[in-house]
């Protein structure tokens, strides 16, 4: 008995040991698992400062070498002599480095300059921050047009509103003629702007017309456009419905929300763009390199549609001078986009249509919609497109310059695929007017941009004014110079690529010889 409660006694002494020790274990476990746990947190604040100090130090560099590069591109033929634009210094020179060459000479410098970029952009990457702004970064001067905005609310009265000007228009043709020099009426570029110099947007005379006007709504007219439209021939319609329809529902808050997401639609995608002055020359950032190019001819920024249309108004109100900052909106769906998923391929069922029409006369080649809000003076820089165009008016009133294919050689088309500006012009039209001023005037203009100024000025053009409710058709390969008259909405839809074009105005041809074999868009 003595033996059995001894040996129990034993067992107990053990299996308190092993409570104890279990204990002890649990203990030590849990200390090194709180003190580890202590250690890594201590480890991650200090690395988040060092985050947050190296992108501190990241954007002070930037803005360090961004400063140090608009300083070494004064000198080099475009003296801008620095970003802002005033009255007494009120234009922007184009870097002859990134011009194409003058026809007849060799084109090595461009060559030049482009390996360099390509090179730099190679090897060190493509920086999203030389080409973004934030409006919070913005210096406060470029903000005060907010206290005047703020005081009018969501007025928006232009000086001259050209959707109520007097036009006088060509009497109509029902077949394009035979002859040439018939229609439309062509004139050089300079005697165009001589008569309606570019960046005078408050003209009050009567609007001498030379594209046809036809009614849309009348079978027998709505069938001649279409002649015109099959022979490659630019003309206007008006009295569209769903035109007329989304003119009025496109209001402010209408588009504002059509940008917005809600439980049932998706939201349309936009952004905006600015530039130091009313000029925007498209470019492909990817293509472009600051430390040899100079500064990207416009930025992104950070505005929604609300603010950019603010901003807009305030253009109208205060008839802003084509020096100071302008604002662009951009946005569109692409091809045969669903009806239900954005507003904009909703209210323009026919630029949506996944049938053949009178404005998509290709829908399998479609390359969706394009909708562009301009505020008074935003200038859109030469281009052409490969595709049928029709350019409708949601609102307001723009200005077109249009020069056929056969131009494109006097353009100051760049025709390098690599080039940034690809199948664009950098030339500002509005300089063509410099062109016979003294030369206080165009001080640090280049021999070169004067001497593609003065080949571009012979042109044979078309100015013509799209007013709300219309519909211009922009022939395939046709280059187009676009003037926002006031605030306005613009949308276009490009159907299908014409190779044939015509003996007078030329087409596909003239721009393959242009461009070059491989180049063609």
């Amino acid at each position: 008995m003595d033996t059995v409660e001894h040996m129990d006694d034993k067992s107990s002494n053990r299996l308190e040991r092993r409570k104890l020790r279990r204990k002890f274990y649990h203990c030590v476990t849990f200390t090194f698992l709180g003190l580890s746990f202590y250690v890594m947190s201590l480890i991650h604040k200090n690395n988040q400062r060092s985050l947050l100090s190296s992108s501190s130090v990241s954007s002070n560099q930037w803005k360090m070498r961004r400063a140090a590069m608009i300083l070494n591109n004064q000198g080099k033929g475009n003296d801008n002599k620095n970003r802002k634009l005033t009255l007494s210094n009120p234009h922007k020179w184009i870097n002859p480095l990134i011009l194409p060459n003058l026809p007849g000479e060799e084109d090595v410098e461009i060559k030049e300059t482009l390996r360099k970029a390509m090179d730099k952009i190679s090897k060190h990457g493509h920086n999203n921050k030389d080409f973004r702004i934030s409006y919070r970064d913005e210096h406060s001067e470029y903000k005060e047009w907010e206290k005047d905005a703020d005081k009018n609310g969501n007025n928006s009265q232009p000086r001259v509103d050209y959707r109520k000007m007097k036009y006088k228009y060509p009497n109509l043709l029902m077949t394009p003629p035979n002859e040439e020099g018939v229609y439309p009426k062509m004139q050089p570029l300079e005697k165009i702007l001589d008569i309606w110099p570019q960046d005078d947007l408050d003209n009050e005379e009567e609007i001498e017309e030379v594209l046809l006007h036809f009614d849309y709504s009348n079978v027998t007219q709505r069938d001649a456009a279409m002649t015109f439209r099959d022979a490659e021939i630019p003309f206007k319609v008006y009295n569209v419905p769903e035109i007329n329809i989304a003119s009025i529902k496109w209001t402010d808050a209408y588009v504002s929300r059509g940008f917005t997401k809600s439980s049932n639609k998706a939201a349309a995608q936009g952004h905006c763009q600015q530039s130091d002055n009313n000029y925007f020359a498209y470019f492909r950032d990817q293509f472009w390199d600051v430390d040899t190019m100079g500064p990207p001819p416009t930025m992104d920024n950070d505005w929604d549609y609300n603010q950019w249309a603010k901003h807009a108004r305030y253009a109208d109100q205060s008839s802003l001078p084509f020096y100071k900052k302008h604002y662009y909106w951009q946005t569109g769906v692409p091809p045969q986009y669903e009806h239900d998923k954005s507003f904009i391929s909703r209210d323009l069922p026919s630029f949506s249509a996944t049938e053949n029409n009178f404005f998509s006369s290709h829908v399998d080649e479609q390359r969706g919609i394009q909708c562009r809000f301009g505020e008074r003076g935003v200038t859109a820089a030469t281009h052409y497109d490969g595709g049928r165009n029709m350019v409708a008016m949601i609102k307001g009133a723009k200005r077109y310059l249009l020069s056929p294919p056969k131009s494109c050689t006097q353009l100051g088309i760049v025709n390098q695929r690599q080039h940034p500006e690809f199948r664009h012009s950098l030339l500002n039209f509005a300089h063509i007017n410099l062109l016979k001023d003294d030369n206080d005037k165009t001080k640090g203009m280049s021999s070169k941009e004067r001497k593609w100024l003065e080949i571009a000025s012979k042109v044979p053009s078309i100015s013509t004014v799209l007013k709300e409710g219309e519909v211009l058709y922009i022939p395939s390969h046709w280059f187009h110079y676009i003037i926002s008259l006031q605030k306005s909405a613009q949308c276009n839809v490009r159907s299908g690529r014409d190779t044939g074009g015509t003996e007078e105005f030329g087409g596909f041809m003239d721009i393959k010889q242009c461009v070059g074999n491989d180049n063609v868009m």
